[in-house]
This record gives structure tokens, C-alpha cells and sequence, in this order.
């Protein structure tokens, strides 16, 4: 069959605290760079910024490039790319760095593995960095995409909603699923 492969998290959420009511804003599109869907972890929001890590493999060695989405210019700005701690035997890499023209650089996804319920890391596509290189949200394939809420609470517990699915179909998008 095909795989489940796991695009990440966003933060494109309007709650409604009073009514108990959540909505996501999802259009349809994704983080890419250069036109290359990546995979985006929310790592800290603020009402100026949104600010996101992106596994990607830098020359062949695993990186987690920051990303900044600014709230107000809605644009996006790549920052440091940090060695992945799996390259530096658990310890936090302190290596940061800027990307630079002519990095060859391979997106990097996670698989859903039905057999075991687990996830599998996979490479994807591999590209070199030019001057014009950009951080942008592009159109996601057509195709079936499953979604789901996740909140966490004051003591780090994290709950889950049930799952929708997306059917995004020649630009349009339509919902099957559990709409609760």
C-alpha cells in the first residue's frame, strides 16, 4: 500500500476556550524549500513569531534547520541549521550554522511503519542551495491526508483528538473523518 508519512505539526489553530470549539486554518499547503515539502516541528510560538525545526540532511550528515514564520509580514526566514544530536553521539550540538550556496541538502521524513506502529526516518528529494534559496509554503499533492489535534496541558500531558481525514483533489479540499 501506500506509505503514511508524517508532514508534522503547524500551529494554524483558532480556539475558542469559552465554547470548547477548535478550527484549523489548513489550506491545503505546506513548508518547502526551494518547492521541496519538508517535514515542520512547532517548537515555540509567540504572537510575533512562530518558530519551527526542519530535519534535513546537510552533505550527507542530519541537521534541525530553524525556522521563523513572522505572524505580522506572513514570511517565512530559515536561520541556523544545528547538527542533529543522533551525529554527535546524544550530546546537543552546538554546531549552528547558516546555509550556504552549494550545501547539498536531502529533505527527510518519518514513515508510519502499520506493521509495528512505529516510525521509520526516510530521505526524500536532494537539492542544491542557490542565492535565490527561500523557505515557502507550497500546494500539497493531491491526495489523502489524515489530521488530528494535539493539546498539552500545564503539566506537559498531551491529548489527542480523533482523526479526520483530507482529501485535497485539484486544488480543492474536502473532509471525511470525525468532524468532533
Amino acid at each position: 500500500g501506500t506509505p503514511t508519512v508524517f508532514l508534522g505539526e503547524d500551529s494554524d489553530v483558532d480556539a475558542d476556550w469559552d465554547e470548547g470549539i477548535f478550527t484549523d486554518g489548513f489550506r491545503g499547503v505546506w513548508g518547502s524549500i526551494d518547492g521541496h515539502l519538508v517535514m515542520m516541528h512547532v517548537t515555540s510560538i509567540t504572537e510575533e513569531y512562530i518558530l519551527y525545526e526542519v530535519p534535513i540532511k546537510i552533505d550527507g550528515r542530519l541537521h534541525n534547520l530553524a525556522v521563523a514564520y513572522d505572524v505580522e509580514d506572513e514570511k517565512f526566514r530559515m536561520l541556523t541549521a544545528r547538527l542533529d544530536e543522533s551525529e554527535t553521539g546524544g550530546v546537543p550540538g552546538k554546531d549552528e550554522r547558516l546555509l550556504a550556496v552549494g550545501d547539498e541538502v536531502t529533505t527527510c521524513f518519518f514513515a508510519l511503519d502499520h506493521e509495528n506502529a512505529n516510525l521509520v526516518p526516510f530521505e526524500d528529494e536532494t537539492f542544491k542551495i542557490t542565492e535565490k534559496t527561500a523557505f515557502d509554503e507550497m500546494e500539497l499533492p493531491d491526495g489523502t491526508y489524515t489530521f488530528m489535534f494535539l493539546m498539552t496541558d500545564y503539566r506537559d500531558e498531551t491529548y489527542s483528538s480523533g482523526i479526520a481525514g483530507i482529501i485535497v483533489e485539484d486544488g480543492g479540499i474536502s473532509v471525511c473523518g470525525p468532524k468532533e
